[in-house]
């Protein structure tokens, strides 16, 4: 660990300050269920990355990265996993489908926290060895710009839903810093003794922040800077994350604190021991903890408020960050033709897309296209270019095991004789990847005699 990483993890006597610094992640905007998650916990002692099924609270791969993995951070469409190997000099990258480190980014100094923008075309990295910002191109996987900040900077978190701005918090400068996504340059700064993690609420209003020195959550507008609550945490707070429209602070005596509009309405007791990060299923449904100084990692229910599971790992393990993200659903397409009768002139094309999973689909996009010789194309609900003979259709979200149709109509031309005439169903898009690409196609060939003896 750097000079500036030794800085702010410190543990003393009872009674005072313990700081993990971090990043709050809050929910991603969806209403999936948990089935269709993972969660992804760093072990800053084993250098694992454990890959859970919230489904199951089974862990189902562990992933070997970096030297003391800190924070990590998951695309939206749950593709790739970015983990700052703080005593690497470098993040990782994981393919989520193979559960394997496909790349290796280098980065100066000390890694600490990542956070994605929603659009998944960056990723932010705060750096305590550098005191900087790194911002990491996701489409080439190389650093493309660093923005320095003050001394150990030790948390980031993307705002609004259009990414606009990015907060770092400096914990020895006193200082969090807004930065304009655009240029990459600090437009703003809040003054607030030792911030250490921070934490954005899902409408990007509010800013959170962990005072780590004097054990207080504190909250500003993020338009203004303004503060707007200041709470004292008594067991030494580490970490947060927003859902079902509260805050829950992990702390270093083993409890979270569940802060709705600055006041503590529950104290969960999770572990004797130090906690870590913490991180929300997008359902709001349960919380994943991180026992830092303990082994396993804890389920919270936030409708019981209380632990719901606890997820064993190995003695010796240091859980520690979480991220939530979605898992990746197979979309697979079938192609059928139906014509009209013996003699036809129409055939109904029908594309039949099915999730096998494991996660749940958002939406996915299908294109028919087809040859020569077709005619009139009719396509309910889809959009239909027959000047380069496509029809676009968009699937709504589809569960583990459902499926769903779209079909075209096409006319036979009156003078169209032909062997061979093709119609392809082809997925172009979905939401997460689908990451198996020998599903994603159909074809149906027809033959013509004549316009009314047709044969698929």
């Amino acid at each position: 660990m750097s000079g500036a990483g030794k800085g702010i993890r410190r543990l003393v006597a009872a009674g005072t300050t313990v700081v993990l610094a971090g990043l709050g992640l809050a929910a991603p905007a969806s209403a999936a269920t948990a089935g269709g998650y993972n969660a992804f916990v760093t072990d800053s002692r084993q250098n694992l990355v454990y890959v859970i099924d919230t489904a199951t609270n089974a862990i189902t791969a562990t992933v070997p990265v970096g030297t003391n993995p800190h924070g990590l951070a998951v695309l939206p469409d749950g593709s790739r996993v970015y983990v700052a190997d703080h005593g690497s000099a470098a993040v990782s990258v994981i393919d989520s489908a193979t559960s394997t480190v496909t790349a290796t980014i280098p980065v100066s100094g000390a890694p600490n926290f990542v956070t994605s923008a929603p659009d998944g075309r960056h990723v932010y990295v705060s750096n305590d060895g550098t005191n900087s910002l790194n911002v990491i191109d996701t489409a080439s996987n190389t650093v493309t710009a660093t923005i320095q900040v003050g001394s150990v900077a030790s948390g980031v978190a993307v705002i609004t839903p259009d990414g606009k701005a990015v907060f770092v918090a400096s914990t020895n400068a006193g200082t969090v810093y807004k930065i304009d996504t655009a240029s990459n340059t600090v437009t703003s700064t809040i003054a607030t003794p030792h911030p250490s993690a921070l934490a954005v609420s899902p409408d990007g209003s509010e800013l959170a922040v962990v005072n780590a020195v004097e054990n207080t959550v504190t909250t500003f507008a993020t338009a203004t800077g303004a503060q707007t609550t200041a709470t004292p945490i008594a067991g030494s707070p580490q970490e947060l994350a927003y859902t079902q429209g509260v805050l829950y602070v992990t702390a270093a005596d083993g409890t979270v604190s569940v802060l709705d509009h600055g006041a503590v309405t529950h104290t969960i007791p999770v572990s004797t021991r130090v906690l870590g990060g913490i991180a929300a299923t997008p359902d709001g449904a349960s919380l994943y903890v991180g026992n830092y100084f303990g082994t396993g990692v804890s389920v919270l229910s936030t409708a019981s408020n209380a632990v719901s599971a606890v997820v064993p790992t190995p003695d010796g393990s240091q859980p520690y960050e979480v991220a939530i993200g979605q898992r990746s659903a197979d979309l697979a397409v079938k192609l059928t033709a139906s014509p009209a009768g013996l003699l036809v002139h129409e055939v109904t094309f029908t594309a039949t897309v099915t999730n096998k999973g494991p996660g749940s689909a958002s939406g996915a996009t299908v294109k028919f296209s087809y040859a020569n010789g077709f005619v009139s194309p009719y396509a309910p609900g889809c959009t239909v270019d027959a000047g380069v003979r496509t029809a676009t259709c968009q699937f709504g979200a589809l569960a583990n095991g459902a499926a769903a149709s779209k079909s075209l109509r096409l006319t036979v031309g009156l003078l169209t004789i032909s062997g061979s005439m093709a119609v392809t169903a082809t997925r172009t898009a979905s939401m997460p990847t689908d990451g198996n690409a020998a599903n994603d196609s159909g074809t149906v060939r027809c033959s013509a005699l004549t316009s009314l003896l047709v044969s698929c």
